[in-house]
């Protein structure tokens, strides 16, 4: 793929990581692992250090570089928020979890209540929705599951 990439004059290769969430919601096993992750970083300073090879950003990189008041990791609660056409809100775009409605509470209530959740209270350096504990918590939190 990186030599595809140098052969064509990409500038950069970005990696999404799937996210186990609409269609995919029961299926946390395609989700990337630690090892995947830190197999991905290794990929990734490896061609970075390749002036002659496409620039690689993966998922959590992104949040550290769109957020920069953030480190690497998930930006979900942290230095961002999701806010749907109903005025429901949620960490992000990916969580199917309404942490309130704007029609109903300010959007500073809701960000309290989406902070001082157990899931969102404290930074992850990954995206949240990788851990089968906090699809477990969802599930207690929704009627989604």
């Amino acid at each position: 793929m990186m030599d595809l990439g140098k052969s064509l004059d990409v500038l950069e290769v970005f990696l999404f990581d799937v996210i186990a969430t609409g269609k995919l919601k029961d299926k946390q096993s395609c989700m990337l692992g630690d090892n995947e992750i830190n197999e991905i970083k290794r990929f990734r300073k490896k061609y970075n250090e390749k002036s002659d090879y496409p620039r690689i950003i993966h998922q959590t990189m992104f949040s550290s570089i769109a957020y920069p008041c953030a480190a690497e990791g998930c930006p979900a609660g942290v230095a961002q928020i999701h806010l749907r056409a109903n005025g429901d809100v949620s960490p992000c775009d990916f969580t199917p979890l309404s942490f309130g409605n704007i029609r109903q509470k300010s959007l500073g209530e809701i960000w309290k209540v989406i902070t001082e959740s157990d899931i969102y209270s404290k930074p992850s350096n990954q995206c949240r929705l990788a851990d089968s504990k906090i699809w477990d918590k969802i599930r207690e939190l929704s009627s989604y599951a």
